[in-house]
């Protein structure tokens, strides 16, 4: 939508200030109508007249500053949905890492809890460890599961 209104705005720029250069003719009609065109009549006597571009600059100076909102708007827009993205990212591994935190406790808390080693082989855990491997996992799901 708003870059519908900067094309149309930057349209009538470029095409007002076309006309302006092309000149501008004033005559009267034989019943006293005054006329205006970009082209003078043909078997009346016109008189050239000079158009003021200070509307032009004006505008001009608006389409600028419309330009620069909408890059400033835009700009903050993809800000702000790349910091939702990432922030979607970050919730999204902390749930998986609560899960696989929850998960790890649950196996831990079972009679005869095993890991698997640095070879991946199964290794039964003594009380000791258990605890100790238990703690862990229960401070994982605090720090994660919020």
């Amino acid at each position: 939508m708003m870059m519908r209104l900067v094309v149309g705005v930057v349209l009538c720029v470029v095409f007002g200030s076309a006309a302006h250069g092309a000149g501008v003719y004033k005559w009267t009609d034989e019943n006293g109508k005054v006329h205006y065109s970009d082209k003078p009549p043909a078997d009346t006597e016109s008189e050239s007249i000079t158009v003021s571009t200070q509307r032009d600059e004006h505008t001009a100076q608006r389409m600028r500053n419309i330009q620069k909102q909408t890059a400033e708007t835009a700009m903050g827009r993809r800000e702000a949905e790349a910091e939702e993205a990432k922030q979607e990212s970050e919730q999204a591994a902390r749930a998986a890492h609560c899960e696989a935190s929850k998960r790890k406790l649950e196996e831990l808390q079972r009679p005869r809890a095993q890991i698997l080693n640095e070879q991946g082989e199964r290794e039964y855990l003594e009380e000791a460890q258990r605890a100790a491997w238990i703690r862990i996992a229960e401070g994982e799901i605090a720090k994660h599961c919020q």
